[in-house]
């Protein structure tokens, strides 16, 4: 789960920090990757269905909610700094 969150947050982390350059194809990149929460969904799908077949349960709305309430604070951790807090001076 844990690496789920991780790349999540990459993920939207990396839509932030594109739409702030001027290259169309990075933007592009970056925007078809945070579009895509139908994969997250569908790899939720197959773990489901796997837990069935082995006769273990999976809530699906438990995991995805968890990963909503993380993604968050893992990005944060990640973010590049501001410029501006790059560019002030050392104390």
């Amino acid at each position: 789960m844990d690496r789920v969150v991780l790349l999540w947050a990459h993920v939207e982390q990396a839509w932030i920090e594109a739409k702030q350059t001027g290259d169309d194809e990075v933007r592009r990149a970056a925007k078809g990757a945070a579009q895509a929460p139908g994969d997250a969904r569908a790899l939720l799908d197959k773990l489901q269905t796997c837990a069935a077949d082995n006769g273990a349960s999976f809530s699906q709305g438990t995991v995805w909610r968890k990963i909503e309430r993380e993604v968050p604070r893992r990005q944060a951790q990640i973010a590049l700094p501001p410029p501006d807090a790059a560019a002030a001076p050392r104390q």
